[in-house]
């Protein structure tokens, strides 16, 4: 999997997608919950309008990523998507961010992201058989 990610340090920046949605995006945050089931995911609502799917890594990538980013094995890597929903001009924006969080012996956790053309297609269909409305990404300065 991890290879598939084709992983860069992104301490900062996280790769990010974004809908617009008419009303609270219900049927969006009620299909990913469905789908974060695995007995290596942890469904978590840090707060309204926020939903984070974690999922553990095999051994395997576990190791190498704890050995290629000095982590720790007390707490292992985990893949993160993350949506958040946030109230926006008579609607709901959702920003959708995917990393893997490899935590450290010290300090914060590195932040690994993908830049997946794939990913970002696939994600920006599920926002449209959601409801959503893409967002175009910011133009770069």
């Amino acid at each position: 999997m991890v290879a598939l990610w084709g992983c860069t340090t992104q301490d900062v920046e996280v790769i990010s997608n974004a809908a617009r949605f008419p009303a609270y995006p219900d049927a969006l945050f009620s299909a990913i919950e469905s789908t974060c089931t695995d007995p290596a995911d942890t469904l978590l609502r840090p707060k309204r309008g926020i939903l984070e799917c974690r999922t553990f890594l095999s051994p395997e990538e576990s190791a190498a990523l704890i050995i290629t980013y000095d982590g720790t094995p007390e707490k292992l890597p985990q893949l993160v998507m993350r949506f958040q929903a946030m109230k926006d001009n008579g609607g709901y924006l959702v920003d959708y961010q995917a990393f893997i969080d490899v935590p450290q012996k010290t300090g914060a956790p590195v932040r690994l992201s993908q830049h997946s053309p794939w990913v970002l297609r696939r994600m920006a269909q599920i926002f449209q058989l959601s409801g959503g409305e893409m967002v175009p990404p910011p133009a770069e300065a």
